[in-house]
């Protein structure tokens, strides 16, 4: 059980630096939101293709599917920030653009996780 904790706080903690620094370069180039979006997005593509090598051929090891799937892309991705953005931009009056980026959040997560899983299979 500690094993195991200490294995998901690990890979949260990468992820979690990872996601600190990916939001950093996006918002470099893109309005707030969009570094949320596409962190989630790529955090989406890869916990599908994780899991889709977990189904292929059990490619990892019980412990690396804590580490990565659980730890790191759990930090990677983030719904709390997610929330924050949206409500932000409901706030700001622009309803329209926070409807599209809950729909394109949602819809493309869902998409990339299955494309992931599809890749590896």
């Amino acid at each position: 059980m500690i094993r195991n904790l200490l294995y998901v706080a690990a890979g949260g903690a990468l992820g979690s630096c990872a996601r600190y620094l990916l939001c950093r370069l996006a918002a470099s180039v893109c309005p707030a939101p969009a570094g949320t979006l596409v962190v989630n997005l790529l955090g989406c593509l890869l916990i599908g293709l994780l899991l889709g090598a977990v189904e292929r051929a059990q490619l990892l090891s019980p412990a690396m599917v804590l580490m990565l799937v659980s730890g790191f892309c759990g930090g990677l991705t983030t719904f709390s920030t997610f929330s924050a953005d949206a409500g932000a931009l409901m706030s700001s009056g622009r309803t329209l653009w926070a409807v599209a980026y809950v729909a394109v959040s949602v819809c493309a997560g869902i998409a990339l996780t299955f494309a992931g899983r599809a890749l590896v299979r």
